[in-house]
């Protein structure tokens, strides 16, 4: 594996639990816009991977 490969892989992942992060706080919104119940700790699942993406943010140096 190539250094170039892991910096790619290690962007990949970033975006991915940015992604994660994002799309799951919508639909805890939209959950409750509808009135619909949300498991115990999803909010908190939530909360931990927008923390892991700022983390993964201040570790992996930008694209060139």
């Amino acid at each position: 594996m190539s250094g170039r490969d892991v910096a790619a892989r290690r962007r990949v992942l970033l975006d991915d639990v940015t992604r994660l992060a994002w799309d799951l706080g919508r639909a805890v919104r939209e959950a409750g816009a509808l009135n619909l119940p949300v498991e115990p700790g999803v909010r908190e699942g939530r909360d931990a991977l927008a923390r892991w993406a700022l983390l993964l943010g201040q570790v992996i140096p930008p694209p060139r």
